[in-house]
């Protein structure tokens, strides 16, 4: 029995050392459900409310505002453009009554752009006034449209990795 132990053992060890750590840690977002990705691509704006329910677990992203799904899991459209402020008379109707999975996110945070699923054809995302960077070689290679504007992206825009069908 003892000897059967110490043989798994080594084995196991064996296996363990042979297994190259350099793939356990590298995670490929073609992998990954859309769900997830986009779970991710939200986590750290300001306003996530919009995004879970009342429990304060994600929602189907097939429900997300200005999320267009193809099937009801593969995310073929970002679009979350707000439209000019109308608050004219201070009616401030950020209300948490208003909050819902029909509203748009408030602006702020922060966004990794290296998140959107990789079927996404056109991002849309103006005047969120959210931080990170434009990784362009990482952005999805049927990428259509792309309208980051008025938000606060840094580092160099390399136009060289944009995907070829962006207009």
């Amino acid at each position: 029995l003892i000897a059967l132990i110490l043989f798994t053992f080594e084995m196991f060890t064996r296996l363990l050392l042979s297994l190259d750590p350099g793939a356990l840690a590298r995670l490929d977002k073609a992998s990954l459900p859309h769900q997830t990705l986009m779970e991710l691509f939200v986590a750290d704006l300001d306003d996530k409310v919009i995004f879970r329910d009342s429990e304060g677990y994600f929602r189907d992203i097939a429900t997300w505002k200005g999320v267009v799904t193809q099937g009801g899991t593969e995310v073929v459209s970002i679009d979350w453009e707000h439209g000019l402020p109308l608050n004219l008379f201070g009616d401030d109707s950020s209300d948490e009554e208003e909050t819902s999975a029909h509203s748009m996110p408030k602006p702020g945070g922060f966004v990794d752009l290296a998140l959107i699923p990789p079927s996404v054809r056109e991002v849309s995302i103006p005047y969120l006034k959210v931080r990170g960077s434009i990784e362009t070689a990482t952005l999805p290679k049927g990428l259509t449209t792309l309208d980051v504007d008025d938000n606060e992206f840094e580092r160099t825009f390399d136009t060289q990795s944009l995907p070829r069908g962006l207009q």
